[in-house]
């Protein structure tokens, strides 16, 4: 069960059904009924320090359950909408990739022909020249 340490006063109450839209296409929306809940009358009541008994204790322990399963409801929804998300960034990544790749076909490292390639890629990596010059006596590569 989730405790929350904020006050009940510092929300702005809906005053009508809350609708989120969860798909531009088919018009899917997740409702919920906060309107319905009591809302003002819970605040004076946590204000004035009252304390329900008997008959009434039961009325606001199935008003606890039932805002507990909406919640749940909420959590489960939100889950379901993460999965979703991180499927499409992992196709958004995959696509990235692919675009890399063109991109790097494109360069223009690309427009020189290969034997000249082949002398620059020579030169950086093979020989006793260039950067990878490895002195014999320290390990030191200059």
């Amino acid at each position: 069960m989730a405790h929350f340490s904020g006050s009940i006063a510092q929300h702005d109450w809906p005053k009508e059904r809350v609708s989120t839209r969860l798909c531009a296409k088919c018009g899917d929306s997740f409702q919920m009924d906060l309107h319905e809940l009591k809302y003002d009358e819970t605040i004076r009541r946590v204000r004035s320090g009252y304390s329900p008994y008997g008959l009434e204790r039961a009325l606001y322990s199935k008003l606890l359950e039932d805002a507990q399963e909406e919640m749940d409801r909420c959590q489960t929804e939100l889950r379901r909408l993460q999965e979703l998300s991180k499927a499409m960034e992992a196709q958004q990544e995959l696509l990235g990739t692919y675009m890399a790749g063109i991109r790097c076909m494109m360069s223009p490292i690309y427009k020189l022909p290969q034997e000249m390639l082949g002398e620059i890629f020579q030169y950086i990596c093979c020989g006793g020249m260039g950067v990878n010059l490895a002195s014999a006596v320290d390990g030191i590569i200059w």
